[in-house]
């Protein structure tokens, strides 16, 4: 009974240790592209992930002060909120840089200006297209309805089999380019193979 209490006790103080990690490592999976690939990491990945920010927080501290890696180390001595909010803020700060540095993808400009790679970042097309500030000019062709539409594309989903799109200042069209109507607001759910879009551009 009480090894089970001493385990019971230790896994409470690593899971409260782990906090700054689990929260910059979901700010870095919420904020950036590369995140919505992470749901599909394996557990250990993920815990891994968790376990290495939080470390990296608790050593940084320790630059001013020991203390917060014997906290982290030795189960005997008494954990301290303070610093594990000072840790919690520095992961999340930590992660706030990486989440700039990926979004812009400082990385592979860098590498592709010493030609080492070709590729643009981890994510698809549709996402890289998409995630800029800037809002695109586009005809989407709507091969279900046999329709297109001309717009501004002001919002569209992350990358699935369904994509979502939302448009505003649109003018419908049919196939034959006569224009059937005009409308501020236009959302679309179709197939991945349903939508073909044009993209134009302007100055």
């Amino acid at each position: 009974m009480e090894v089970l209490n001493i385990l019971d006790s230790s896994l409470i103080r690593v899971t409260i240790l782990l906090i700054p990690g689990y929260l910059g490592y979901k700010v870095y999976q919420i904020l950036t592209s590369l995140g919505k690939k992470q749901r599909y990491l394996k557990d250990w990945e993920k815990f891994v992930n968790i376990l290495v920010i939080s470390i990296i927080s608790y050593l940084l501290i320790a630059i001013g002060n020991k203390d917060a890696v014997n906290v982290f180390l030795d189960p005997r001595l008494e954990l301290k909120f303070s610093y594990i909010l000072l840790a919690a803020i520095i992961a999340v700060l930590i992660n706030l840089i990486f989440v700039g540095l990926v979004n812009r993808k400082v990385f592979f400009k860098l590498f592709n200006k010493i030609n080492m790679t070709n590729r643009f970042g981890d994510e698809d097309v549709w996402t890289y297209l998409f995630n800029k500030k800037e809002k695109n000019l586009v005809n989407v062709r709507d091969h279900k309805q046999g329709l297109v539409y001309y717009g501004y594309i002001e919002i569209c989903s992350d990358s699935r089999e369904e994509r979502e799109l939302y448009l505003t200042d649109v003018d419908v069209y049919n196939l034959d380019g006569k224009k059937l109507y005009k409308t501020n607001n236009l959302y679309i759910c179709r197939k991945n193979d349903d939508l073909s879009i044009e993209i134009i551009k302007t100055e």
